[in-house]
């Protein structure tokens, strides 16, 4: 679903000049450049497609454990 003309990484950022601070995981394709920006702007991590139910569980365990702190 369109995030209405809003990629990925402008969703992260308006969330952020919010101040909502919420644990993201990011899906998608080969893109060392998002990845990185995405990383560096507080994703949990980026998962590259297709990606396995063990990497996806463990994102979520990695969520679990953040949202402890």
């Amino acid at each position: 679903m369109p995030l209405a003309g809003l990629s990925g990484l402008d969703l992260q950022r308006r969330l952020t000049e919010m101040n909502v601070s919420i644990p993201i995981i990011f899906v998608a394709g080969f893109d060392d450049e998002l990845w990185t920006s995405a990383i560096e702007q507080g994703a949990i991590t980026v998962l590259g497609k297709p990606f396995s139910m063990l990497a996806l569980f463990s994102a979520i365990q990695s969520i679990l454990e953040y949202s402890k702190d």
